[in-house]
């Protein structure tokens, strides 16, 4: 998104994005309309003025940072000012980066592209933090709590995550086997998936991607309880989570990703109930602690 009013400077900045594949730019021309588009589009980053004639970039930019909707967008503040006073100004506001107009054209792609980078990092590797009923945790600036995903489960603090269990016409549910380099729980066998849903990804959604990652499997899934466990998996690592439990149907084999599942089979729901009682441990503690409550819902 490009928060400008010069229309000069705006038709300057969309040719300098102008690889259609790779980026799509949304103009907004007044300050204030800035945080409404942002909350509407969530963009990747956000381009910003310093200066608008209804109000400055710096106002915008803290009411973009203490929106929850909109808190983790990476800002980029464009000013005509080069002291470095305008740059603290910008970052005390909270911009995570900022140039000086005029711009060189290549400094400010490889701005831009080094805030989509860590942006895509922080996603795929950090964990929503949660109070015990699952809802969203906020700093004291209002700011989405969010941590790498290792160093919460080394401090065994409460994430959200998400289980998805499939079963077929036969009355089967499917099962995978965790790779051996799983960092944690590896090679015990698991729901047909599980993953963390990213900063402003819906469970549901999480699911959904989490499924076709993992099985290489489409199919309609329908939320049915969350419960919170907590247990060690090894490697100084503890599972605290407020897990998030999705059912679905499908008779088609799945089409694993190998980096993430070693192996897969379907299992009679009777085999199952009795395996886990058998050796609890050959299966990971989210299995163990909510298939009962599963079946439930299944009936």
């Amino acid at each position: 998104m490009i928060g400008e009013d010069e229309q000069e400077i705006f038709e300057l900045l969309s040719t300098i994005f102008d690889d259609r594949e790779k980026y799509v730019i949304l103009h907004v021309s007044e300050g204030r309309e800035v945080l409404k588009a942002a909350r509407a589009e969530k963009p990747s980053v956000i381009l910003l003025d310093s200066r608008f004639p209804d109000c400055s970039g710096h106002q915008v930019c803290r009411s973009i940072r203490s929106d929850p909707v909109t808190s983790w967008i990476p800002v980029l503040m464009l000013s005509s000012t080069a002291h470095t006073y305008a740059w603290k100004e910008a970052i005390d506001a909270g911009a995570d980066d900022y140039l000086a107009k005029p711009f060189n054209a290549a400094v400010l792609v490889a701005k831009v592209e080094a805030l989509l980078a860590v942006e895509q990092h922080d996603l795929l590797c950090s964990v929503v933090l949660v109070d015990e009923q699952g809802n969203n945790r906020f700093d004291k600036n209002n700011k989405l709590m969010v941590m790498e995903k290792t160093e919460a489960h080394r401090l065994g603090l409460l994430h959200k995550a998400i289980s998805v269990f499939i079963f077929n016409d036969r009355n089967e549910v499917l099962l995978q086997k965790r790779a051996v380099e799983k960092y944690h729980s590896p090679g015990k066998w698991t729901n047909a998936c599980c993953t963390h849903p990213r900063p402003n990804e819906s469970p549901l959604k999480a699911a959904e991607r989490r499924l076709q990652e993992e099985m290489g499997l489409v199919t309609r899934l329908s939320e049915v309880f969350s419960f919170t466990y907590k247990a060690d998996v090894g490697n100084g690592l503890i599972e605290h989570e407020f897990d998030y439990v999705f059912i679905g149907k499908s008779n088609q084999d799945p089409h694993p990703d190998p980096l993430e599942v070693a192996s897969w089979k379907w299992v009679a729901i009777a085999t199952l109930t009795h395996e886990l009682r058998r050796d609890p441990l050959a299966y990971t503690p989210w299995l163990n602690d909510s298939f009962a409550g599963v079946l439930e819902y299944k009936k």
